[in-house]
């Protein structure tokens, strides 16, 4: 699915302008057909002067900051004419972008990790979203029914427990939460289930317990689901849910393309940081949510800024539950000034 560029909406950020002037296999196929390619990236421009990118992108509400940049002029202004793609996640992503298709791509440190050990060759540039580091006010939760017996992580042993995908930051950080209680993560049936399908396998009883996300976890909370505990914010209050990648290539042939994009996400992520209203507005405009739903949806801290004990932590947990064989080198990974 293609979104072609939004037209700008007035806002109060543009009156200030006025004043102020799956890794899985087909991914290694990608890079096997990719190794052999010797043509260069060079940066072209359209005939308006602007850069033609294009983002590969889940359309969720951590990344709000990308389609207000879009909307509101930010990559336009930054010398960009960028094409927004969309898919249903970072694992699903990352073949494309590895294959050309997309000059960036967002993902969580999880699925970053497991990409470099397969030897896929990306480059972290800049943070995106993170966890408000607010139990009780954050982007994810583990819930149950309303009429449960199960009131901590650790009751969850010799329960079925709906997660996204298997072997992701999403079971990481819940398996560290039920540790963390006292109980063994092992001793939980994981099954995978589509986040907008969760609430309803709730209902129906067909699971015991859920790992809800925004936008659907205000949603299912206000229907009547109890939360139990809030992984991302006990993983590390500063835990970082969606990066920037590109593609190594791209980031040696191409360091100042990179670098001015990195500035236009920096203004963007400000911009939603500074004005919720305005991130839950675009929301809207990618997704199913209604107006009303849209402003019961936490938001999650937005930033290209990137804490690295956080990163260091749920690299720490990966290698615990074998999602990776070993930590990976932040020293090299970290973008330059995180």
């Amino acid at each position: 699915m293609k979104i072609s560029p939004l037209a700008p909406v007035p806002s109060r950020r543009r009156a200030q302008l006025r004043a102020l002037g799956a890794i899985t296999a087909s991914a290694a196929l990608f890079l096997v057909a990719c190794s052999g390619d010797d043509e260069g990236t060079e940066e072209s421009t359209s005939s308006d002067g602007l850069t033609p990118i294009t983002l590969g992108a889940n359309p969720i509400t951590d990344l709000a900051p990308i389609w207000l940049a879009q909307s509101e002029g930010i990559f336009e202004e930054h010398g960009f004419d960028v094409t927004i793609e969309t898919g249903a996640g970072g694992a699903a992503l990352i073949p494309s972008l590895v294959a050309g298709d997309f000059e960036f791509t967002f993902v969580n440190a999880t699925t970053l990790f497991v990409a470099l050990e397969s030897g896929l060759e990306l480059d972290l540039v800049s943070g995106l979203a993170s966890t408000t580091g607010e139990e009780g006010n954050d982007v994810g939760a583990i819930l149950v029914a309303e009429d449960s017996d199960i009131e901590s992580p650790r009751q969850l042993e010799g329960h079925t427990v709906a997660v996204n995908t298997l072997n992701s930051i999403v079971s990481t950080v819940m398996r560290n939460s039920i540790r963390e209680d006292g109980g063994d993560p092992d001793l939980v049936e994981f099954v995978e289930i589509p986040f907008p399908e969760m609430p309803a396998q709730l209902e129906g009883g067909n699971v015991d317990a859920i790992m809800a996300v925004e936008p659907f976890l205000s949603g299912t909370l206000a229907s009547g689901a109890r939360a139990i505990a809030w992984p991302y914010v006990e993983a590390s209050p500063d835990l970082p849910i969606a990066l920037t990648i590109t593609s190594e290539q791209i980031a040696q042939e191409d360091p100042e393309m990179v670098a001015r994009f990195v500035e236009a996400l920096d203004e963007a992520t400000r911009f939603a940081q500074d004005d919720p209203d305005e991130a839950r507005a675009i929301v809207t405009e990618y997704t199913e949510l209604s107006d009303e739903e849209a402003a019961a949806v936490t938001l999650p801290l937005f930033s290209t800024a990137i804490d690295r004990p956080a990163l260091e932590r749920l690299a720490e947990l990966s290698v615990q539950d074998g999602i990776i064989a070993e930590n990976p080198d932040l020293d090299a990974l970290m973008p330059a000034g995180d």
